[in-house]
């Protein structure tokens, strides 16, 4: 009973997840393209300097009538780079290629990295995933995680995207370290 006790109050202040249909903040979506070679970029800005080991990006969740709950949208083709406040262009710390089989699990996409003293982490998109809804391709994510010792460091910090023009209510750059 102790034990469980404990348990729940580690769990407590972690983020519920549901998959509830409706009108919330979701997650970034960049804006649509009818061809998945489109740059963009996401970049979470850590305040403050952190030893990172592992990168976290959760898929955008949709619901199809006949695979059931699927990733939506996941990025192709993308890079993680790292860096410090000063260096622009950073070092890139993972590359990712699915190819063409993009995942379709609704789990989270675990990356772990080398631990690297960073300030900020760029996902740098060189091939848009497809939207299933339409065929459009985006650069779409519910989260983004930068962890340090299990610590999510990117947890409401400021993010920056390479167009700051979408402004949908549940589509904005800062829900993507909103914790849910």
């Amino acid at each position: 009973e102790e034990r469980i006790v404990e348990i729940e109050e580690e769990l407590e202040p972690l983020a519920h997840f549901s998959l509830n249909n409706g009108v919330a903040a979701i997650g970034y979506r960049s804006m649509p393209f009818t061809e998945p070679h489109h740059p963009e970029w996401v970049q979470v800005d850590l305040g403050g300097v952190y030893r990172v080991d592992q990168i976290v990006l959760v898929p955008t969740v949709f619901r199809d009538m006949s695979k059931g709950y699927v990733a939506d949208a996941f990025p192709l083709v993308f890079r993680l780079v790292a860096g410090v406040d000063g260096d622009a262009e950073g070092q890139v710390i993972a590359e990712i290629d699915y190819g063409d089989s993009p995942p379709i699990s609704i789990a989270p996409q675990i990356f772990p990295v080398n631990p690297v003293e960073v300030s900020w982490i760029r996902l740098e998109a060189v091939e848009l995933g497809q939207r299933l809804r339409d065929g459009k391709y985006v650069l779409q994510l519910a989260e983004i995680m930068v962890l340090e010792s299990g610590t999510n460091q990117a947890l409401r910090k400021l993010v920056t995207t390479s167009r700051n023009i979408f402004t949908a209510n549940a589509w904005k750059a800062p829900w993507l370290v909103d914790g849910i």
